[in-house]
């Protein structure tokens, strides 16, 4: 196509703009599938603009639709009021350590190994401290969202795991809304490879 800087400027543009983790395998996928629809029909391609819009053959369409289908599974939103709740979160519970037995510990395999691993809750064998369990219900009636009542696991764990999900503050993209964007990511991507296509009418193909 028009080069590896187009494709690659291309697969930016669609990772960004449909919040789509910009990792290399990602951008792989997009210059791929692009190259793939312009290997169509002896090299031809398979989307042309007609008729004021771009007409996509079966063979460009289940390309991209397949391509669309795996970048969804990287698709996030930025969740605004994720990063306010993990602020004040880690304000309650900065500097502080919280008490957890020993059977509690128990629980968890390799209690040590799990804690410098996962640990971000500080957590102590000194009952003159907060108890986690005290902690963990405080926390479920502020923020059932993350702290449900009905879990599995270790309450230390359900904090751990939650605090970590909630510290980049982007959430997947809702069921509601995959089908939808898996549509306008095909559309974005058939736009990609026409404006590619254009850039690269000077350079072999």
């Amino acid at each position: 196509m028009g080069g590896n800087v187009g494709s690659y400027s291309a697969a930016r543009s669609v990772l960004d703009g449909f919040g789509i983790a910009s990792r290399s395998e990602n951008s792989k996928l997009i210059t791929q599938a692009l190259k793939d629809v312009q290997a169509l029909y002896n090299g031809k391609g398979g989307i042309r603009f007609k008729d004021g819009r771009l007409k996509m053959s079966r063979s460009a369409t289940d390309i991209l639709e397949d391509t669309a289908e795996k970048l969804s599974r990287d698709m996030y939103v930025d969740d605004k009021q994720m990063a306010r709740d993990y602020k004040e979160i880690m304000s309650m519970i900065r500097g502080h350590s919280y008490y957890l037995s020993q059977s509690e510990r128990s629980n968890i395999a390799d209690f040590g190994a799990y804690q410098r691993r996962e640990g971000i809750l500080r957590v102590t064998s000194d009952r003159s401290h907060r108890e986690v369990d005290s902690l963990y219900h405080e926390l479920s009636s502020m923020y059932p969202n993350y702290f449900p009542q009905n879990h599995t696991g270790e309450q230390v764990q359900v904090i751990n795991d939650a605090l970590r999900s909630m510290r980049n503050h982007r959430t997947a993209l809702p069921r509601s809304y995959q089908q939808a964007a898996k549509r306008d990511l095909v559309s974005a991507l058939a736009n990609a490879y026409y404006r590619t296509r254009i850039q690269g009418k000077k350079s072999k193909w």
